[in-house]
């Protein structure tokens, strides 16, 4: 009954959403449940009754392997027949690897270890020390059963009380990387008290002999699995944490900075953050391959010595990663660029999107991505540091009037100060700087205003359209490569005074005074 009840609570056969773990087929594994509780129930209360009338210990011990027999039967077909149900109920929705592994290996590991135990229990039939053998072994079969079902529905618990707390506020890093951390420590902390209590079950039975070494083989496991377990709360905490405090990745898509406005570059924290991540990930990943080592009794100091030399040889060979590794830290500790800024390396620009250990990614504005090692990064030009002044000049009709020009783009200026989506961007506003130069055609005109960093070149583009469109209301004209050509009444006379000379006063007489002479 208590199986059964058991069962019930954790696989809600008639309700879906009040299952603990989500199981397909729910109701099929609940009636396996149930009849592997009640046939052993049967088993082990009539193996008792025989104990007390007195029954023969042969007999006992044939029915006591005959039950054992057909729950090892139960138990194989259970995992055979729902290996798939069992696998897809412990990998959950999202697996990561080592969990979608551990998941396809679980109901190979229930057949191997029903198998184990039914053996020891064929083993043992006889033996003096037979019911303790029996019993130890099914107990640490029901322990085995059970660990992953309370530790998946120990996580499930978990992760419903943690979405209905954030439900109501907003978490925080650090809270968040606490609560994934709590999941991990309780989990694995399941698996280690399941294990404590086997090897404790079975220490005063396996005392001398090959027993003796399987249990110290079993202590070692334990250990190795504490390891594992802390090394990998740890590995959750700082995992959610670096996530959590993380910007969101934006594909830069062609087009994409043309109407959304000034953009704003990452923080110096932000552009850090996946460098020191993938430092902390490492530093915990060979923190947590010695610790494992050490558990198992492993002499770590030759290891790190030998590493020690490796590492030393690694960096003799390998001086062009060395000089990048540490000229990007360099850069880095300058805060030279950021993610989201545009920078000029003097062969290549564009705005930094990635920054890993050793290289920099550019994105150029034509959209080649370029990949620079920090080695050969000799000097920086910033353009969207603290302030940009952009200059841009205009070419107007020689015979336009400058003051007229000067109040309308400081009447532009001041429209572009009041508006609410790039006012704000302005540092200095949108004005005639003065009359750059005149050409044959042209009065050339230059114009300047200072930005915020991010994307001036949106706000020089707003500004050439609205002047575009206050010079054709006032009159202005721009320039034009249209060649005037001007006359008059004294053009006309000096050119045929240079046509004609003195004393032909037209054409006609030319031919008469040449017959004369």
């Amino acid at each position: 009954m208590a199986y059964a009840i058991f069962a019930r609570l954790l696989f809600a056969p008639g309700d879906a959403a009040a299952r603990l773990i989500p199981i397909p087929n729910a109701g099929w594994h609940w009636r396996m449940v149930a009849a592997y509780g009640a046939i052993g129930g049967v088993v082990g209360q009539t193996v008792r009754l025989a104990h007390v009338s007195g029954a023969d210990a042969i007999a006992i011990e044939g029915w006591f392997l005959a039950g054992a027999t057909v729950l090892t039967l139960l138990k194989l077909w259970w995992f055979i027949a729902g290996a798939r149900d069992i696998e897809a109920a412990f990998a959950g929705s999202e697996p990561g690897l080592f969990r979608r592994a551990a998941a396809a290996l679980l109901p190979y590991f229930y057949v191997v270890t029903a198998l184990v135990i039914w053996a020891v229990g064929c083993l043992a039939a006889g033996k003096p020390q037979s019911t303790s053998w029996n019993f130890a072994a099914g107990t640490t079969q029901v322990t085995l059963l059970l660990l992953p079902i309370l530790a998946l529905g120990a996580h499930a618990l978990m992760s419903a009380a943690a979405a209905a707390r954030f439900r109501r506020r907003q978490p925080g890093a650090l809270e968040q990387a606490a609560t994934a951390a709590g999941h991990t420590l309780v989990t694995g902390g399941i698996w280690l008290i399941g294990v404590y209590l086997i090897v404790e079950l079975w220490k005063p039975i396996m005392a001398d002999g090959a027993a003796f070494a399987a249990l110290r083989l079993v202590s070692g496991a334990m250990r190795l699995l504490a390891a594992v377990v802390f090394c990998w709360t740890a590995w959750s905490f700082l995992k959610t944490w670096f996530e959590a405090i993380a910007p969101a990745q934006r594909a830069n898509l062609p087009g994409a900075d043309q109407d959304e406005g000034p953009g704003a570059p990452a923080s110096r924290l932000h552009t850090v953050l996946p460098l020191v991540r993938n430092v902390v990930f490492i530093a915990v990943l060979a923190i947590s391959i010695l610790v494992v080592l050490s558990s198992l009794g492993v002499n770590t100091a030759p290891l790190l010595a030998g590493f020690g030399i490796f590492g030393l040889a690694v960096s003799f060979g390998s001086q062009t990663l060395i000089r990048d590794i540490v000229s990007g830290m360099f850069f880095l500790a300058d805060d030279a660029f950021r993610v989201g800024e545009y920078v000029d390396t003097g062969k290549l620009k564009g705005t930094v999107e990635k920054i890993s250990l050793r290289s920099v990614q550019l994105r150029h504005q034509n959209g080649p991505l370029h990949t620079i090692p920090f080695g050969q990064m000799q000097a920086i030009t910033n353009y969207s540091r603290d302030w940009s002044t952009i200059k841009f000049e205009l070419h107007f009709d020689r015979d336009a009037d400058p003051e007229q020009i000067r109040k309308t783009v400081k009447k532009v200026g001041f429209a572009m100060l009041e508006d609410e989506e790039i006012g704000k961007e302005f540092l200095v506003p949108l004005k005639m700087q003065g009359i750059r130069d005149v050409t044959d055609n042209s009065l050339v005109v230059r114009l300047k205003f200072t930005a915020k960093p991010g994307n001036p070149s949106f706000i020089q583009r707003e500004a050439m359209k609205r002047l575009l469109a206050a010079f054709r209301e006032t009159g202005i004209a721009l320039a034009s490569n249209a060649v005037t050509v001007r006359g008059g009444e004294a053009t006309a006379a000096a050119a045929a005074a240079v046509r004609f000379p003195s004393g032909r006063s037209s054409p006609s007489e030319a031919p008469a005074a040449h017959a004369n002479g």
